[in-house]
């Protein structure tokens, strides 16, 4: 009941946010009442008691063909942690958008944002594949809705392009589906069979909507251009967050080395164009997909264990590089423990001991995970060290609603690593991991300040050009491609419908469909 009960708090909190601005209420009473029902949803998250499972059981929902389809609905200790913190990041963006100067310019996009997080919700909390499915369509359409009603710059052609691989993961997923439910295997989500695995997470990484590579706009640090990078990275990580319930693959020895050199040599790409972005839009943006190249990577080399913190650091990493961009020494002290949080040592959100990425020694897989961690703590690092604006520039009230916005995103992340903890033993195992991390950390954080011709994105490398690596990953050679064929086969297609045409046609359509009969029985 809990769950109805938040994801329906969610909806009403939008519904009457944009029902108080149609009928003249002031922009700021529409903004308290969104962020009081985000406070109320966040503290609803934060208290379910540690590893209680709560569900929501909607039997019998549909009924088709023999066939009873029901909504079930899960948080356990599974996914809880990336719910609280979706909705930590929810209350960080209401209320670091009332300490903006143009306040009274951002109302419809607080309604945008509850919108998403609600739908990111109810995908995050499935527990079966139908109800998988029919989240994902529900996001889908609201994904559709905010781009052609909401956004001031509508790329039709990039959109559709990016809707296509949305909707053939989907259609994968429903094949799947009823393959599954067709051979009497459960439909849970802890229950998918390992012959499965594989071609669920390619519909979830169809469906992730890193196809094609996004290319942001450097449109500054304002909201709306923060709710445009939530849209792409909230479905992202929803729709991949299911690997975390796949069993081990069962792809051929040979087919996994080629996937798992290919999802490296991509990752190794975008870290390097991520590593040039001069502004926090570019870089966010390119590390989310890397990160779903990294998962991949981790899917393929069947090291999936402990990926529930690589979520929540990707997610609190690039929405606090958009929201928080003031700076100040009354407040350096909150993204320095965003970073201890992050580190990997003992009791923290990353404790390698807890998650158990080195349980199979330190290999090529565990490698990969090291440098990856590092390489996220290094750009975050990068960012929030920058000069910008300077927080005692703000108002009273605008430093208040800011402070608790810090605050929030702080509270969160130490309830979640209070959640997660496990026993002493187990977090302190494979400590001198994470002492490494944070020590390589300071060390190169402190070499390139004091090296600033080393910047990767200023200066050395200013003058390898990645535009080619782009193109590549964007896609848009395929569409081209593809737009080439179909002119070149158009002419084909015009000759032989007019060849079916008329008398004659019907002769030549028996004639044809002897010819291919004969070829199925010889086949």
């Amino acid at each position: 009941m809990l769950i109805a009960i938040i994801f329906l708090f969610l909806v009403i909190s939008c519904a009457a946010a944009f029902l108080m601005k149609k009928h003249g209420a002031r922009r700021p009473m529409v903004w308290l009442a969104t962020a009081a029902a985000s406070l109320v949803v966040w503290l609803l998250v934060m208290f379910i008691p540690r590893n209680q499972t709560i569900a929501l059981n909607w039997q019998n929902w549909f009924f088709a063909s023999g066939t009873h389809i029901g909504l079930y609905f899960q948080i356990d200790a599974r996914n809880w942690g990336m719910i609280a913190a979706i909705m930590t990041v929810h209350v960080a963006f209401l209320f670091t958008s009332a300490s903006k100067e143009d306040f009274g310019k951002d109302y419809i996009f607080w309604i945008a944002e509850t919108a998403a997080i609600a739908l990111t919700f109810a995908v995050l909390s499935t527990a079966d594949l139908w109800s998988l499915i029919i989240s994902w369509t529900a996001m889908d359409v609201g994904i559709w809705f905010y781009q052609l009603f909401l956004r001031k710059k509508f790329d039709s052609s990039r959109f559709l392009r990016a809707f296509m691989f949305r909707f053939s993961g989907s259609l994968l997923l429903i094949f799947v589906t009823a393959r599954i439910a067709g051979g009497g295997h459960s439909l849970l989500l802890k229950d998918i069979p390992a012959s499965a695995s594989a071609l669920i997470f390619l519909a979830a990484l169809l469906h992730s909507g890193i196809f094609p590579l996004p290319a942001p706009e450097d449109e500054g640090e304002n909201h709306a251009a923060v709710l445009d990078f939530l849209t792409f990275l909230l479905p992202s990580i929803s729709s991949l967050f299911l690997v975390t319930f796949l069993p081990n693959h069962q792809i051929s020895f040979l087919l996994g080395i080629i996937l798992g050199v290919g999802a490296l040599i991509g990752l190794a790409l975008l870290v390097f164009i991520s590593s040039r972005a001069v502004s926090e839009t570019k870089a966010v943006y390119n590390l989310a997909v890397s990160f779903v190249l990294f998962n991949a990577y981790r899917f393929i080399t069947k090291t999936t264990s402990g990926l529930q913190g690589w979520f929540i650091l990707i997610l609190v990493f690039c929405t606090w590089l958009l929201l928080h961009e003031r700076r100040g020494k009354n407040i350096i002290l909150f993204p320095v423990l965003v970073m201890i949080f992050f580190s990997g040592l003992p009791f923290s959100l990353m404790s390698y001991g807890n998650s158990g990425i080195l349980m199979s020694g330190f290999g090529i897989p565990a490698l990969v995970s090291f440098g990856m961690h590092l390489y996220l703590l290094l750009i975050f690092a990068r960012f929030i060290f920058r000069e910008k604006a300077d927080f005692n520039d703000l108002g009273t009230s605008s430093q208040f609603t800011y402070s608790i916005a810090l605050f929030i995103t702080i509270s969160g992340l130490a309830l979640i690593a209070f959640h997660t903890l496990a026993a002493s033993e187990i977090e302190l195992t494979d400590a001198w991991a994470g002492m490494l991390i944070v020590i390589l950390t300071l060390g190169i954080q402190l070499w390139l300040r004091n090296r600033p011709s080393a910047l990767p994105a200023e200066n050395r490398l200013e003058r390898i050009d990645t535009n080619k690596i782009t193109r590549l990953l964007s896609f848009d050679w395929l569409f081209i491609w593809t737009n080439a064929i179909m002119n070149w086969t158009r002419p084909l297609v015009a000759g032989f419908s007019l060849l079916l045409e008329g008398e004659g046609g019907v002769l030549w359509s028996i004639v044809f469909l002897a010819l291919l009969v004969t070829l199925i029985q010889t086949g």
